[in-house]
């Protein structure tokens, strides 16, 4: 158990920095609505597992049923290359 949520921290660790990343390459993700950002990846990596499920299950790709809006706040290429 213990070991199970040191990989769930890490894992959320490793997604901040990459969010933080993204942030740098592109200012304009730091004006407006940055809340509005932050809040839909919080909810979208709470359901990422499900979600994906789901997609794989159906035999469809993220590239055909995930909006470009949602892939650009995912880590969509590691996810597509597990599907």
């Amino acid at each position: 158990m213990v070991r199970v949520s040191a990989e769930v921290s890490e894992r959320r660790a490793a997604q901040e920095i990459e969010q933080v990343a993204r942030f740098d390459r592109d200012p304009a993700w730091r004006r407006g609505r940055i809340r509005d950002v932050v809040a839909a990846r919080e909810l979208l990596i709470e359901i990422n597992d499900s979600m994906f499920r789901g997609i794989a299950e159906r035999g469809a790709t993220t590239r055909t049923s995930v909006p470009n809006a949602v892939r650009s706040v995912l880590p969509i290429a590691a996810v597509d290359a597990q599907v």
